[in-house]
């Protein structure tokens, strides 16, 4: 019987990786709350670690296990693959919980394979032309998943440091905002109502030529150039920090030109607003490291909470909705999605103005407590929805 269970399919693994997701993130940012008073050692580390292998990571599976199906029009995700990976993501949380860096260095690099094996085999099988912006997706990916094997290897041998600091960076930026980006592209101006492009393909006949627009065909570039940027972060005495310039120049390029985040939004909404705001944030965030290196780690937060945690957080709730069948109502007007993303403000304003204050770790502390209210406030809006009201056709 479980064997016949394993061997069936879903077409909603998101159900699973979000909630997990948040439970990456509020053990992640607690860490903060508890030191140094429960916590002796500093979670610096640990903290990136299970932010961007934990939360950011399981909600990325999540998504993708949910999306690559429908974007080929191939099978749906299999109970195996599902409980494969969530097996995976698991131990990420586990090992990070018992603070273990090795083992939860492992079980990410297990979880990059895993997704990329359920993602080839779609590829490989699919018919239909894929969208071509989804190639800055696929750079973002593979950033994580170099930077993910250096740093391991960095667990048992010893790397030359400027080369464990570019892996960290294509790691814990590469990868969220790479994939953001790529599948941001086919996304985020359609749900704000500034492009008319489906989110779903239209099905083609196989022999049917796809030919991607001259403006993606950029694509290929850029993916190759966010690549490239990490190399760069390997030169730390570098007068200028070349690689988050052109990071910056990348982002620009794509958020300007494809996303058109220089127009308000058509939808009007909470949920449209949040998402609209997390692109700014990204803008911002992608820029204020480069132009002051010095706070460059206190600045990454605009992208890491303005943009990336509001954008997942908005995301999340449309996936849930959407394929759940349930009314889009929330997404218009609701006051869990308005306290979520004001705490997230708070969160930000608090992290921000942590280095110019005397009280450095309590500033912390109250970042973290505000996201994790952030979360709770999302939380409560999907859970009741993870499990269709109807049946929906999607």
């Amino acid at each position: 019987m479980c064997t016949a269970m394993l061997r069936g399919s879903s077409p909603s693994p998101y159900r699973w990786f979000f909630p997990l997701a948040a439970i990456c993130g509020l053990v992640g940012v607690g860490w903060w709350v508890v030191f140094p008073t429960v916590l002796s050692t500093y979670p610096g580390a640990l903290h990136a670690d299970l932010m961007i292998g934990g939360f950011f990571l399981a909600a990325a599976v999540g998504f993708l296990l949910t999306a690559v199906p429908r974007l080929t029009t191939t099978s749906y995700a299999t109970h195996r693959e599902i409980a494969a990976l969530f097996v995976a993501q698991s131990l990420v949380f586990i090992c990070g919980v018992l603070q273990q860096s090795r083992g939860m260095h492992l079980a990410i690099v297990a979880v990059f394979l895993l997704l990329l094996r359920f993602a080839t085999r779609r590829i490989r099988h699919t018919t239909q032309p894929l969208p071509p912006a989804l190639r800055m997706g696929g750079a973002g990916l593979l950033s994580g998943l170099i930077g993910s094997v250096l740093i391991t290897i960095g667990d048992y041998f010893s790397l030359p440091p400027e080369l464990l600091h570019a892996a960290r960076t294509a790691f814990v930026l590469g990868l969220p905002m790479g994939l953001m980006l790529g599948i941001g592209t086919r996304l985020i101006p359609t749900l704000l109502g500034l492009s008319n492009t489906p989110i779903l393909p239209t099905p083609t006949p196989a022999t049917a030529a796809a030919v991607a627009p001259p403006k993606y065909r950029r694509g290929e570039g850029y993916a190759l150039l966010w690549i490239v940027s990490f190399g760069f972060d390997t030169w730390t005495t570098a007068p200028l920090p070349w690689g988050f310039l052109l990071r910056a120049l990348l982002v620009s390029e794509i958020l300007l030109r494809h996303w058109r985040i220089w127009r308000l939004p058509v939808q009007r909404g909470v949920l449209a607003w949040c998402l609209y705001a997390s692109t700014w944030a990204m803008f911002i965030g992608s820029w204020a490291p480069a132009l002051s290196p010095r706070y460059s780690i206190h600045l990454e937060h605009l992208v890491f909470i303005g943009g990336i945690s509001l954008m997942i957080f908005a995301i999340s709730t449309r996936v849930t909705i959407a394929h759940g069948g349930h009314s889009f109502a929330p997404e218009k007007n609701s006051w869990r999605l308005r306290l979520m993303a004001a705490c997230l403000a708070l969160a930000l304003l608090a992290r921000l103005s942590a280095p110019f204050v005397t009280n450095y770790f309590p500033h912390l502390a109250y970042a973290a407590l505000t996201w994790i209210l952030a979360a709770f406030c999302w939380l409560a809006l999907i859970v009741p929805r993870l499990w269709p009201q109807r049946a929906a056709n999607l």
